[in-house]
């Protein structure tokens, strides 16, 4: 069986993506390392991880790009009147004629490559040592100001909460321009004081206190004209307990996988009438819409790797379903599609 898998289509195209996918990982990763230090910036004296995410996400997107690029130029399967195609379908088992054998060699070969990123790359990058669990927050009524002094969150889990933090959207002042104050309980009880008042739009106020389980968080207008909206990633709650950041890398490692599984997967199924240029163009633009184009949970586990945020998977799967429905709908298609050939 092992012998099989080595000599088969999932070793080949293993190897062949290595041969072809580490040496530009590599430079790429070093120049990402050097260029972060050399123009390193600093908020508030203090470091920002989450502003290297683009020399993180870099090379991770050349690991990616380069393994899908290279199995589907070298497995013959993958695209129409590829010089001996006919010769594979005859001799490969199955209904993809070995098509998914050479998916799993090239993601192995992208495994193998993104592991030392997210984790020893990570650490050159100041990602914390450890990662905490991220919980955000939703209330019926976002709006905060004279006429709604008083917003109340329901708590979405009964983990001990160690800190809440808060990053509001500012509108325009009412009166005299003064920054808002507010005060937060945690089941009427009142929690320590934000650092400053909220003046700015996207001001982050973080309030850290002892360990303790929260049913309910209410923030209470106290004073200022500035009104601030609670939407989507606004406010939210950390769990008091730790894990290691280095788990949180291994599951981003695997997590980004995603985007050139679904690419070659759209393009084994293309394949079936269109020609190579084509089949690359697919697996170019579907890797590059689901990493650096926003879609997906590329961008969204980079930055959580970088700010220690645990990548929960039930937070993790919402925002993968999309991607995973529309590899699995290609594979299936191409099974139903591909003409059977006689051997």
């Amino acid at each position: 069986m092992i012998r099989r898998w080595v000599r088969g289509p999932l070793g080949l195209t293993c190897r062949r993506c290595l041969a072809l996918a580490a040496l530009p990982t590599l430079l790429t990763a070093l120049a990402s390392a050097l260029l972060h230090r050399w123009l390193r910036p600093e908020l508030g004296g203090e470091a920002a991880p989450a502003t290297a995410s683009p020399w993180l996400a870099l090379p991770m997107v050349v690991a990616a790009m380069t393994c899908a690029v290279a199995a589907v130029v070298f497995w013959p399967t993958f695209a129409n009147g590829r010089p001996g195609r006919q010769w594979i379908d005859r001799a490969q088992r199955g209904r993809l004629g070995g098509v998914g054998a050479a998916i799993a060699g090239a993601l192995l070969a992208q495994l193998v490559l993104t592991l030392p990123l997210t984790t020893w790359l990570a650490d050159r990058l100041d990602a914390p040592r450890h990662a905490r669990c991220h919980y955000e927050l939703t209330a019926p009524q976002p709006i905060l100001d004279e006429q709604r002094p008083r917003l109340t969150f329901a708590v979405p889990t009964t983990e001990p909460i160690g800190e809440v933090w808060l990053r509001p959207l500012a509108g325009l002042p009412t009166g005299s321009w003064h920054g808002t104050t507010v005060e937060i309980l945690a089941d009427g009880e009142p929690l320590p004081a934000l650092p400053a008042p909220i003046a700015n739009n996207r001001q982050l106020a973080r309030v850290q206190f002892p360990g303790r389980t929260i049913r309910e968080l209410t923030i209470v207008r106290t004073g200022g004209s500035v009104p601030l909206a609670f939407v989507d990633d606004t406010a939210g709650l950390v769990g008091d307990a730790t894990r290691s950041n280095r788990w949180n890398g291994a599951w981003l490692a695997v997590l980004a996988l995603l985007p050139s599984a679904v690419a070659m997967a759209l393009a084994a199924c293309c394949g079936l009438a269109a020609g190579l240029p084509t089949v690359i163009g697919v697996v170019v633009s579907t890797v590059f819409l689901l990493t650096g184009g926003g879609l997906g949970i590329f961008d969204h586990g980079v930055l959580a790797l970088l700010r220690g945020q645990w990548l929960a998977p039930s937070r993790v799967f919402p925002r993968c379903a999309a991607s995973l429905a529309v590899g699995f709908f290609a594979m299936i298609l191409t099974m139903l599609l591909r003409p059977r050939v006689r051997r």
